[in-house]
């Protein structure tokens, strides 16, 4: 607007008399312990019911999750690496990095989500449960 003026294609700015409204941003209330359970079970038949468990159990944020490949879970040691996450950039999906230094972290996996990973890999036959190259795939994705 302001180069519109400087070229006197328009009088004056009138977007600069224009009063904005504060933005009041809601708390996010995380589920509770009931709703979790009550959640996990609704979705177990879900081909994403991994996910969620893994959502519920570990307090990771949505795009941490998304972004974890097989090379970032130990399930000898019962814990996995955030290193990474998944952003949505101009309707894309990126990998990028966490914004803070703390959000790169080691995070303890419980024992139900250790049981449910290997149940899964068993399950699928999955060469990632054996090392296999492609460990560098998704955890999330379903199959």
């Amino acid at each position: 607007m302001q180069q519109a003026m400087r070229e006197e294609l328009i009088a004056r700015n009138v977007a600069r008399i224009v009063e904005t409204s504060a933005v009041t941003p809601k708390e996010v209330r995380p589920l509770d312990a009931a709703e979790v359970s009550l959640l996990l079970k609704t979705a177990h038949p879900h081909q994403l019911y991994i996910l969620w468990l893994w959502l519920g159990s570990t307090g990771l944020r949505r795009g941490e999750a998304l972004g974890l490949t097989w090379s970032d879970v130990d399930l000898t040691n019962g814990q996995l690496q955030v290193g990474r996450n998944v952003q949505r950039i101009r309707r894309e999906l990126a990998f990028g990095t966490p914004t803070t230094t703390r959000s790169i972290r080691t995070v303890p996996m419980p024992r139900h989500l250790v049981r449910g990973l290997t149940t899964r890999c068993s399950k699928s036959g999955s060469a990632r449960w054996r090392g296999r190259s492609d460990s560098r795939r998704r955890v999330s994705r379903a199959g």
